[in-house]
This record gives structure tokens, C-alpha cells and sequence, in this order.
């Protein structure tokens, strides 16, 4: 079946529904309605409270008129005997709608409600036409289509179409979702509104099914694109961790098992490293770092503030310098001499382990076998400014931390593009984070509570 052989669709109408993305018939099942409207639904009109959803259905008692306003501005008012009493309605550069309404002509709205001295009126309501429906989809209109034909179009489609899905039936059922064939005709004619909204989870979660079947096919064909690879010896690394002056956690320990096994895998790692503040993730990151180091490469580790970026290095010095690994600090700060030090370091491979903020990302940083890249609190970068220090290393694995993940982040851990890692537990001793807001007027008692708590 093509656009053309539905009634009503002739060449206009089809360019403006091409121009509105709707190339096919299919198209037009997969524009699902915004909204639905339960025409069975009553209301306590004097509990009605301005924003609130308001449907009506009533007679026009007047007949409406164009005022207008002022340049560029008009209104159009009618008035509704309905069963709550006159209802005003009102739309503001609307003229057209003058045509169609008129005294003693049925209509139903849906509008947020305005409200003044106990008196109700709709600002711009949705007129619709619920033609025996009781419960009444809502769509974005398509200018230059008359809704009508539209849903003529729908209905005629879902009476010559069967649709079937995927999923097995077992797994559709143990999850409480419905036949694919179902589902399309719930969302578009539901019979009641609990339906329509099931039949959108089975079409969300559908749709959802087949992306990360892509994305999983996708992701099995990239076979033998790492290179750098990773030979050393696991045991230098188990012996830097027996130097450290506390113990890693379960937690700690089982996420560097699954970054060293994403760094022996085929497919360049992507990971995210993720934990409450105080969890250790700085730590593993190091051994990551430290297992580069033994097999050869530089890594760098990129922080959001000199404050935390100066930490890290601080704490480089302190775990790292002692088994060998050179470590250097970049950011805006340094002076010209100190910068063109640290940059020779880097180029020349003096520095196996390069720390710093936003100053990575200039040119004049070029590394000598950069293969692992680590970046901080990686919510607070851009996407342009994480991938600006990817391209100074093509092909080198990447590792991302944070404690607040973004929902970017969390889209490409769920399409899996971006492999997780979490640390759900504080090493022992380590005191609770606790996160408050604290209003304005009491902004002088919390640092009084900061420096008692600090003594």
C-alpha cells in the first residue's frame, strides 16, 4: 500500500505529509497521539485550580467574534453551556477558527484551565471531534491535512494491516506486554486510557529491543581493531598493589579485573568507572595507568580544575613514582619554561604518566605512545573536548569516572557503546558523604558547621 491509495491523499496533501517526515503509510502508525482524553471523566469544578487539565463539551450560546487587540495580536471567545455551567473559551491569533464555530454548534475542548473569582475558562484549548470514542487520542497537527482525513487514514490502515513483532511470546508475556498487532491498535483507538499507555511500553520497548539488537551486532563485527596491545605480566602488577598502604576493597578490586580484561580484549575499551565520592576510583585508575606503564605505553589523565588535577598528581607522585613511573603536571598555570619542559617530557617519552586540566587539549601536546586516556569527572567536559584528546592517540583505549553520571553517559551504557564498571562500597574508615542544600539565609551557619566539623 502506497500514500496514494488512501482517500482523500492526493498530490498536495501527500507533499506536505512527506515534508512532515510521513513517506509511507507506515509512517503514519508510527505517529502515535501526545495525548488521550477520557471522555468519561468527570470533575469537581470548584476544585479546579489554574494549569490544571480541563475537558468540556458543550454548546456555543454566542456567536464568536475576532477582536482585536493590537497589531499582531487578536482574540476569538465563545462561550459553552456545559453540564458544569458557561464555560468561556478563548484563542488567541486564531481568526481562522471564526469559520467553523458558530451559535448552537457541539463542541468538545481540552485546554489548561484559567481561573478568576470561581470563574473557569480554557486559554487555547484542543478542539476535537470525539465521533463516539470515549476515549479520545490527541495528535500534533500536520499543516495543510485536515486531522479528519488523518484519522480516516489511520483507521483504514489498522482495518487492512497485521502487524507482528519479534519478541517470543513467552518473553512478551512474562513481562506483561502486549501483541505487537495489539499494541498499535491500543495506542491509536484504545479503549480505555490504561491500555493505550500499556500499548506505549510494548511499542517503546519493541522499538528498544531491536536497537540494542543492532547495536550488539554491530558491536560482534569489530573484531581485531585494538592496537596496542597488553603482554606484561600480571604479577608486577599484583606486587604494586601489595605496596599500597591499605588494602583495595571488593569493589576496587573486581572493577581493575574488568578494566585489565577490557585492555586484553580485541575491541578498544570504553569504559565507565563510576562510585560515590570517596569510593577509591582514583586508585584503580592509577593501576590501570601503572599496567600501561609495564607494558610500555603513556597514559594521561585529564581533571575539570587545577585544584583536583594538582591532586591527582600529588597522589601519582605519592603511589606511583616509587615503582618507576615518571609522572608529569600540565595546565595554564606553569610558566613558558616549565610548560616547554613538561611538553619535551611528553613528546619524548620522558613521561610515562601525564596529569593535567583543559591544557591537553592544545596543540602544541603531542605524546610519544599514548595509549590510555582517563578523564575525571567527565560530566563536567564536552563531548568535543573529550574527543579532541581521543584524537591525539588514535586507537588508544579510554576510561571515564564519575560519581554523577549524565544522561548522555547513562544512554550509552544502556545502547552499549560505553561498558560499565561501578564501586558501590567506601573503603572501611572512610566517612559517609553526605549531600545537603542549604538555603540562602542559612549560607553563615553552614560554614560555621564546616569548621567545627573540620577541627
Amino acid at each position: 500500500m502506497r500514500l496514494e491509495d488512501l482517500k482523500g491523499m492526493g498530490k498536495n496533501r501527500i507533499a506536505k505529509l512527506q515534508a512532515a517526515g510521513i513517506c509511507q503509510p507506515l509512517d503514519l502508525l508510527l505517529r502515535f497521539p501526545y495525548k488521550y482524553v477520557d471522555l468519561r471523566q468527570t470533575y469537581d469544578i470548584s476544585r479546579l485550580r489554574d494549569g490544571d487539565t480541563f475537558t468540556v463539551h458543550g454548546i456555543i450560546t454566542n456567536q464568536p467574534k475576532v477582536q482585536y487587540i493590537r497589531k499582531g495580536l487578536n482574540l476569538l471567545k465563545a462561550v459553552l453551556d456545559t453540564q458544569y455551567g458557561s464555560i468561556e473559551v478563548s484563542w488567541f491569533n486564531q481568526k481562522f477558527l471564526a469559520s467553523s464555530l458558530a451559535r448552537g454548534k457541539e463542541l468538545y475542548v481540552t485546554g489548561k484551565v484559567k481561573k478568576f473569582r470561581n470563574k473557569v475558562s480554557l486559554s487555547s484549548p484542543t478542539i476535537f471531534y470525539p465521533e463516539g470514542k470515549t476515549v479520545m487520542p490527541l495528535y500534533r497537527p500536520i499543516k495543510g491535512v485536515p486531522q479528519r482525513l488523518l484519522d480516516e487514514s489511520v483507521d483504514a490502515l489498522l482495518a487492512q494491516t497485521s502487524i507482528a513483532g519479534y519478541i517470543p511470546d513467552m518473553i512478551r508475556q512474562s513481562h506483561g506486554l502486549l501483541p505487537l498487532n495489539t499494541a498499535f491498535r491500543q495506542v491509536h483507538r484504545p479503549t480505555d486510557v490504561q491500555m493505550a499507555y500499556d500499548a506505549m511500553k510494548t511499542l517503546s520497548l519493541e522499538r528498544f529491543g531491536y536497537s540494542l539488537a543492532i547495536f550488539g551486532l554491530i558491536k560482534a563485527l569489530q573484531h581485531g581493531n585494538r592496537k596496542y596491545t597488553y603482554t606484561a605480566q600480571m604479577q608486577k602488577l599484583h606486587d604494586a598493589i601489595a605496596t599500597l598502604p591499605f588494602e583495595l576493597t571488593d569493589g576496587q578490586q573486581k572493577a581493575l579485573r574488568e578494566i585489565v580484561q577490557s585492555l586484553h580484549g580485541q575491541r578498544n575499551m570504553n569504559r565507565l568507572l563510576q562510585g560515590d565520592v570517596g569510593c577509591g576510583k582514583t586508585v584503580v585508575a592509577f593501576l590501570v595507568m601503572y599496567y600501561a606503564y609495564l607494558n610500555g605505553y603513556q597514559s594521561v589523565l585529564m581533571a575539570p580544575t587545577e585544584v583536583l588535577a594538582l591532586q591527582h598528581y600529588r597522589s601519582a607522585i605519592r603511589y606511583l613514582e616509587p615503582l618507576g613511573v615518571k609522572c608529569v603536571f600540565l595546565s595554564g598555570s606553569l610558566s613558558k619554561k616549565e610548560r616547554d619542559e613538561v611538553l619535551f617530557h611528553i613528546r619524548t617519552h620522558a613521561a610515562d604518566v601525564v596529569i593535567g586540566t583543559h591544557a591537553l587539549l592544545t596543540d602544541d601536546v603531542c605524546f610519544s605512545e599514548l595509549a590510555l586516556i582517563v578523564t575525571d569527572e567527565q560530566q563536567r567536559f564536552g563531548v568535543n573536548q573529550r574527543g579532541k584528546l581521543e584524537s591525539k592517540a588514535r586507537g588508544a583505549d579510554t576510561l571515564v569516572m564519575t560519581a554523577t553520571p549524565i544522561p548522555r553517559t547513562l544512554a550509552l551504557c544502556m545502547y552499549g557503546e560505553l561498558e560499565q564498571s561501578s564501586i558501590t562500597v567506601l573503603p572501611e574508615g572512610r566517612p559517609e558523604i553526605v549531600t545537603s542544600i542549604v538555603p540562602e539565609n542559612k549560607m553563615d551557619g553552614m560554614f560555621q558547621y564546616a569548621v567545627e566539623r573540620t577541627k
